[in-house]
């Protein structure tokens, strides 16, 4: 089963974490979309060696929030997030990533 696959089921509640992990060693949520909140039924059943990554918008023509991305990096981390992903940042305008670029630089 593919990972986005599983993303998806959980997203309709229809695998939860502790099954998600039996399945899968990495998973990728959307983080902006629902809120990080969407991180925690995964979190609290991570394992040593497993990824949950947090999928953040960076373009705004996409409904991407690059200007929020530094605290919605570390809602996401407070949520559970181990790694974050910069959703589509390859489709970017040039604001978008310079607002990626400085939120970048103050970490």
């Amino acid at each position: 089963m593919t990972v986005a696959a599983l993303a998806l089921w959980g997203l309709l509640g229809l695998v939860g974490g502790g099954v998600a992990y039996r399945l899968a060693d990495r998973l990728l949520e959307p983080a902006e979309a629902g809120g990080p909140g969407l991180l925690t039924p995964f979190a609290g059943h991570r394992r040593e060696g497993t990824v949950l990554a947090a999928n953040l918008g960076v373009v705004s023509g996409m409904g991407g929030s690059p200007g929020t991305l530094a605290a919605d990096a570390a809602r996401a981390k407070e949520s559970g997030a181990t790694e974050i992903r910069l959703y589509h940042a390859g489709l970017a305008s040039d604001g978008d990533l310079a607002s990626v670029r400085e939120a970048l630089a103050a970490r």
